[in-house]
């Protein structure tokens, strides 16, 4: 039975919003496409189940590879495979010792900033989170995945810094207008904001991709509320 992950950090963005609102960054963006009503949907597909016994240890092939990486700390493959292992169940602080280990050696490996940014994410490191997406994005400056993590990074901290959420968020849709997780979290800087006219244009977007999403009643009842 695949373990749930609490990847999703649920926003009340206001008292009278209901159940808040979902901003997901790319650690579980799949899961939320597919499930946005659940507060703590399934792995996204392409990782792996969770590696751990049911009675909670470790199994043979984590230990194995915790021991390796501490056994080879200039190997890059030991390092990363460990910080995996960490990171698939949910243990941000080790997953984040191990990346910064493969980056030392690797510094430009994509795929490990993303991640070390993902899981400072995870731990509502905010600001350090900003960091590693910024590297990543001088090497895929078009990954809009990450271009929209990496401007919730600026909602989520305190104090915030709409302004420059906004911008990376346009920037995203600028690549992909379609992007609904995008569309979502300018709605929610919008409202949180309290910019009417802009949260009714983005909504009305957010509904042609896709009238059925959840959360677009709720945008509109936060509409009227405020007209």
């Amino acid at each position: 039975m695949n373990k749930q992950v609490i990847l999703f950090t649920i926003i009340g963005l206001l008292a009278g919003f209901g159940g808040g609102f979902f901003l997901a960054n790319s650690l579980n963006r799949n899961a939320m496409m597919q499930t946005q009503t659940a507060s703590m949907p399934n792995l996204p597909a392409g990782n792996q189940a969770p590696l751990t016994s049911q009675n909670g240890g470790a199994t043979a092939q984590v230990t194995e590879a915790i021991e390796r990486a501490k056994n080879e700390p200039d190997n890059f493959e030991a390092q990363y495979a460990a910080a995996n292992m960490y990171y698939q169940i949910d243990r941000f602080e080790e997953a984040v010792k191990y990346y910064e280990k493969a980056n030392e050696i690797l510094p430009d490996h994509y795929q490990t900033l993303v991640r070390l940014g993902n899981s400072n994410y995870g731990l509502k490191k905010y600001v350090e989170a900003e960091k590693w997406y910024e590297q990543a994005l001088r090497i895929k400056p078009d990954d809009v995945d990450v271009r929209t993590d990496f401007g919730t990074t600026f909602f989520l901290r305190e104090p915030k810094d709409f302004d420059r959420a906004i911008k990376e968020y346009k920037t995203s849709l600028e690549k992909n207008p379609n992007h609904e997780p995008t569309l979502q979290n300018l709605c929610a800087v919008y409202v949180e904001k309290g910019d009417m006219q802009n949260l009714q244009e983005t909504l009305s977007k957010l509904e042609k991709i896709n009238p059925q999403n959840p959360i677009i009643p709720k945008l509109k009842q936060e509409i009227s509320r405020k007209s």
